[in-house]
């Protein structure tokens, strides 16, 4: 079947339902229910604080349609950045997929997402070989942030993650795994960072603040060359809701109770499959990028994890001042089998001369 059988035009909520099914069918876990469904493509495309609702944000997607029904679909959603103080509209592609039957029509898609016209930038966080292909295709190039395909990791639960990893290789009887967990424990444990030296707040349901609001202005201020994601109150508690509404939420804070030096998002992120209970730590911020504040978050964080049962506490795609405290922490790593992360300014518009990406940058952590 050609492109020339196809129609493009771009998404609305409406298409929610559809668009769910076809991903759904394609092998993405969706939101189930009318309900739920309906509350995710809102979440998107009308309560996103990123959005100016003025006619000049990302456009919400794109519908390939042949024959009059929905055969591809390419999500895009807005999130706010900034250097300094200076604002960028910045263009992130989520949730897509085309039928196989269609797929000499895919570049409709693409074609669309790269020539939108009120980005200033477009970026992914989360691709694969083929997304490096496709960007270098339409002029875009790896974000130049180093090791953003590394994860560190603890080991909080011993006998549960040697489970959890022989049944990813497939071994049935990974249940005899628990009989050595007094063994592993050991090495895992010296492995913990060393305890917090300071008092680490803890809460489960988000309350961001103007605190948090003072301590993203002040970054800013600080590192103005550095290209920083919306870290405002409305902008946390967007990103985390879904998160704080299933308790699998943990803010942790440093701080005097009226000012903030700093912060951990920890967010729960299972692997049902190989029965894995995992704690990411997806977002940590931190005045002056403080090396003994990050280091008591991520220890905070750590035993937050143990104490809850899990089995891994997790810190991916971490900028340079956090990969340098965690290199001194022990931890485990392991490697992504590809780069995540790129990206293609708007023509004429420079680069950003400094980065400061995290797990919080794209759609990892939004559902």
């Amino acid at each position: 079947m050609t492109a020339s059988s196809h129609t493009l035009r771009v998404a609305t909520p409406a298409d929610g339902p559809q668009a769910t099914e076809l991903l759904r069918r394609l092998g993405l876990v969706m939101p189930a229910g009318e309900a739920a469904i309906a509350a995710h493509w809102r979440r998107l495309w009308v309560d996103n604080p990123a959005l100016r609702h003025d006619g000049c944000d990302p456009l919400p997607g794109w519908v390939l349609e042949s024959g009059g029904r929905m055969v591809g679909f390419f999500a895009n959603y807005a999130q706010t950045y900034f250097l300094g103080e200076t604002r960028l509209a910045v263009a992130i592609a989520s949730q897509w997929g085309v039928d196989k039957a269609h797929r000499t029509a895919t570049a409709l898609l693409s074609d669309a997402y790269f020539a939108q016209p009120h980005a200033d930038m477009i970026l992914v966080t989360t691709g694969i070989k083929a997304t490096g292909r496709l960007f270098d295709r339409y002029g875009g190039i790896a974000v130049p942030q180093p090791d953003l395909d590394r994860t560190a990791l603890w080991v909080v639960g011993s006998g549960g993650f040697l489970a959890a990893m022989l049944r990813k290789k497939g071994w049935r009887g990974a249940g005899l795994a628990h009989l050595a967990a007094p063994l592993a424990a050991v090495p895992a444990r010296l492995r913990w960072p060393p305890a917090p030296r300071r008092a680490i707040g803890v809460s489960d349901a988000g309350g961001f603040d103007g605190r948090f609001d003072d301590l993203f202005a002040a970054r800013r201020r600080d590192q103005p060359d550095r290209l920083l994601a919306d870290r405002g109150s409305a902008a946390l508690a967007w990103h985390v809701a879904p998160h704080a509404a299933r308790n699998g939420l943990r803010v942790l804070t440093a701080g005097d109770g009226q000012t903030l030096d700093g912060y951990a998002l920890m967010l729960r992120d299972d692997a049902p499959a190989i029965g894995l209970v995992r704690w990411r730590i997806a977002a940590l911020l931190v005045r002056g990028d403080d090396p003994a504040t990050i280091a008591d978050l991520i220890a905070a964080a750590v035993r937050l994890g143990a104490a809850d049962g899990a089995h891994v506490v997790e810190i991916g795609g971490m900028a340079e001042p956090v990969q340098r405290v965690v290199a001194g922490l022990g931890a485990l790593t392991r490697s992504l089998p590809t780069w995540p992360c790129f990206f293609r300014m708007k023509d004429g518009q420079p680069p950003p001369p400094a980065w400061y990406l995290s797990a919080y940058d794209g759609d990892a952590v939004l559902f």
